[in-house]
């Protein structure tokens, strides 16, 4: 009887403690994808702060989809560490930082790694989508991941936009020098 309540004690404070340590955690799927020379391509995702390598990846088959899991502490910043053993860059290869709850694409990492051996991109958890332009008028000061819903007022001379000609056959317009 001492041994199934010690392990049922134990099995309790096991379970609470799994609960506490992930209470300010994301979970997130990381796919990639290889790109054309998938075996060349290889990354390591790393937390700002501490420099802990939370999840790594590299050998691939080219132009496949592949995805991991990984439990990221929040609020965080991360570094993704891309690497390319040729030293041509990625080749068309990515990582996306995917929701799993909702499916949502919350970052895509790599797609400007067009040359070079080694690449680096970051971002932050928890993911806050918002218009992150100051010069936006619903600037959002609190998003940290750009969602494309930025929009900005209207440039006008006297609350009306005037347009000029400025190409043969009626093919370019262009805004009147007076809006400012």
């Amino acid at each position: 009887m001492k041994t199934t309540f010690n392990k049922m004690t134990f099995a309790l404070v096991t379970a609470f403690a799994l609960c506490v340590s992930t209470a300010s955690a994301t979970w997130v799927h990381v796919q990639t994808f290889s790109g054309s020379w998938g075996s060349e391509v290889s990354w390591s995702l790393d937390d700002q702060t501490t420099g802990a390598q939370m999840l790594g990846s590299s050998s691939y088959v080219s132009n496949t989809t592949y995805l991991d899991s990984v439990d990221l502490p929040d609020p965080a910043c991360y570094d993704l560490n891309m690497f390319d053993s040729f030293g041509d860059g990625w080749n068309g290869a990515y990582v996306e930082i995917i929701d799993p709850a909702s499916g949502v694409v919350m970052y895509t990492l790599g797609t400007g790694f067009t040359s070079g051996n080694a690449y680096t991109e970051s971002f932050c958890l928890p993911w806050i989508p918002g218009c992150t332009d100051p010069g936006a008028s619903n600037y959002d000061p609190l998003a940290n991941a750009d969602d494309g819903s930025c929009t900005y007022g209207c440039i006008a001379y006297e609350n009306l936009e005037r347009f000029e000609y400025t190409g043969p056959f009626g093919n370019t317009w262009a805004n009147h020098k007076k809006n400012t």
